[in-house]
């Protein structure tokens, strides 16, 4: 967890409440921000001090005074501004249940919801079936986060590919009214077992993801296309990318990308390092 993360999190439950960033919400013992302080400046700020102790020693009794997520809470209220903490009480529910959702993110996967997740043979994968180690990708063909995370992905599979199986998802957001075709396709093409070829078209083309272009890609790879076009016109594999958004979601993915190495949620799918290190820790348990 990044050091801005709390006070990240605060704004972003603010703006769902539709407060305003340049102002703190007014909450019982709350305080003006130490711009404005006057009189007894030590009393006061040691007042303020007072909020951002509430707040921590609420949210790690409502968390778990265990939790990994309490720790942070812990680590980071003394660091950040004051009027966080008081924005925090005024919005206590709504911070709650941002950082409830960030802990279940953080818990490692049961072993049978990360074999779940794996699936079996006719999920589209790259590598040995019987590998000690699976990494699996949840994600949205019009993600650009996800672009860059295809490209670790590829690095990783170039690298590790005789030791690691590397499974992949479809998790179409709303807010990409071309990605749920576009995995479809995705699936169309695995049909004719040309998945990654096909994916990593998709992820270079990410502006032009109209059928059009998704017919172009499979003539591109030499599909039959007979076969592709009617899979598209018929929503062959729709409900294969709707059970794989479900699926997503009983695992908490909650955007894109998301990745799991075995059991645990890798933080940064981007970063060729962080994904590196983890599958070396996993290969060496």
């Amino acid at each position: 967890m990044t050091r801005v993360l709390l006070a990240a999190l605060v704004l972003s439950s603010l703006a769902c409440a539709g407060s305003s960033s340049s102002e703190a919400p007014a909450a019982e013992g709350s305080v003006e921000p130490r711009a404005r302080v006057t009189g007894d400046a030590q009393a006061q700020l040691d007042s303020q001090r007072q909020v951002c102790a509430e707040v921590s020693q609420r949210l790690c009794a409502d968390l778990g005074p265990e939790t990994d997520t309490c720790a942070m809470v812990r680590e980071q209220t003394p660091e950040i501004e004051v009027e966080y903490c008081a924005r925090m009480l005024a919005e206590y529910d709504r911070v709650l249940a941002d950082l409830r959702a960030l802990e279940a993110q953080r818990v490692p996967l049961a072993p049978e919801a990360a074999a779940k997740i794996a699936g079996g043979p006719e999920v589209p994968s790259y590598g040995p079936p019987d590998a000690a180690v699976t990494v699996v990708t949840f994600a949205d063909f019009q993600c650009p986060y996800c672009a860059k995370a295809a490209e670790v992905n590829a690095q990783m599979r170039a690298r590790y590919g005789d030791r690691v199986r590397f499974v992949f998802r479809q998790f179409p957001l709303d807010v990409h009214p071309q990605a749920h075709l576009a995995a479809e396709a995705a699936l169309a093409a695995h049909a004719q077992g040309e998945f990654i070829a096909y994916h990593d078209l998709l992820f270079a083309n990410q502006a032009t993801l109209g059928r059009p272009s998704l017919n172009a890609f499979a003539e591109q790879l030499g599909l039959d296309m007979q076969a592709f076009q009617a899979a598209l016109a018929e929503g062959s594999y729709a409900a294969r990318v709707d059970a794989d958004y479900l699926l997503g979601q009983e695992v908490f993915v909650q955007g894109t990308p998301t990745v799991f190495i075995n059991e645990q949620r890798l933080m940064d799918a981007t970063d060729s390092e962080v994904f590196a290190a983890e599958l070396e820790r996993q290969l060496s348990d």
